[in-house]
């Protein structure tokens, strides 16, 4: 068959193409979209391959209602999309024992809490720039935090799919994960006096400042930003 690298480098196209079309009409169900997605892959029938069939089969099971929250969720339909590729991938080559070898050794990829993960992504993923320049740097300081943070698995998976792809379409991805990635043309934040004026007497420790002082404060935050 192939590496589950393989299957869902061969996959994601499609994929985000079904994922746009149903993007730009909301109106159209899996079942007009199931003909279209096929199309992409290349596939006369989806049971010409085992991945597509899985896929297809999970789409045509759900309710017209799950099916579409599904499809408008691009990063749980490409979770979901690679486990089928792990799924139907070819299995690793087991390391020989190395000789002498007494208890068993522990396994290289432990199980991973899935909400610490998604927060080491969430916290960390926007400390790249969005360069391709430094993505390398990036890459190696994401990969070794995680596996100190006991979340390596999924980042070496993320990661190594990330280096396939360009700049613009890495932020794109980590977007669909929640991580947003400033870039040098982003708009920066503007406040007005109006803003602050609100954001001051929200906030308790305020309340006691004098006028004159408060407004000091909002001059001073205004000009700031």
């Amino acid at each position: 068959m192939a590496t589950a690298d393989e299957l869902w480098t061969w996959i994601y196209p499609p994929l985000t193409e079904l994922v746009a079309a149903r993007a730009d009409d909301r109106t159209r169900s899996w079942t007009e979209l199931r003909g279209y997605f096929l199309e992409r892959t290349g596939l006369a029938d989806a049971s010409d391959h085992p991945l597509v069939a899985d896929l297809v089969e999970t789409l045509d099971q759900l309710s017209e209602e799950d099916s579409a929250a599904l499809l408008d969720d691009g990063a749980r339909l490409e979770a979901q999309v690679y486990e089928l590729a792990v799924a139907h991938a070819d299995p690793e080559p087991e390391a020989a024992e190395p000789a002498g070898a007494g208890e068993p050794a522990a396994a290289d990829d432990p199980a991973y809490d899935e909400a610490e993960w998604q927060r080491f992504l969430v916290d960390n993923g926007p400390r790249w720039n969005g360069e391709d320049a430094t993505w390398g740097q990036f890459s190696e300081w994401f990969g070794y935090h995680a596996r100190e943070a006991g979340v390596g698995q999924p980042a070496t998976d993320l990661l190594a799919y990330l280096d396939t792809l360009s700049a613009a379409d890495r932020i794109t991805t980590l977007a669909q994960y929640g991580v947003v990635i400033p870039t040098a043309d982003a708009e920066p934040v503007r406040l007005t006096e109006e803003d602050i004026e609100g954001l001051l007497a929200e906030d308790s420790e305020f309340a006691d400042i004098s006028e004159d002082r408060r407004r000091e404060l909002i001059q001073q935050v205004v000009g700031d930003h």
